[in-house]
């Protein structure tokens, strides 16, 4: 008669191996300098509540390092849908 401890193998994952703990990132808000530039390249587009064109968030995304294409347009939509407040 076996054991059963000895018949079942565990299958253990490391947390440090996970790729989801790894490239977790910390949120920041944004800062009242990147809210102004943001407003300077696209407050035609956000008072008008249309969204500006890909290639116009991408090179606006250069001229950020620190927020990503996806992040600008995120801003840019909830401008738009007064999620959020322009500065005054």
């Amino acid at each position: 008669m076996s054991n059963y401890s000895d018949d079942v193998k565990l299958n253990v994952v490391d947390a440090s191996d996970d790729d989801r703990v790894t490239n977790k990132r910390r949120r920041r808000r944004w800062t009242v300098e990147e809210l102004k530039q943001l407003s300077a390249a696209f407050g035609s587009c956000i008072r008008t509540k249309t969204m500006p064109s890909g290639k116009q968030i991408t090179d606006l995304s250069k001229k950020m390092p620190g927020h990503t294409v996806a992040q600008i347009r995120t801003q840019i939509n909830n401008l738009i849908l007064g999620k959020r407040h322009m500065l005054p």
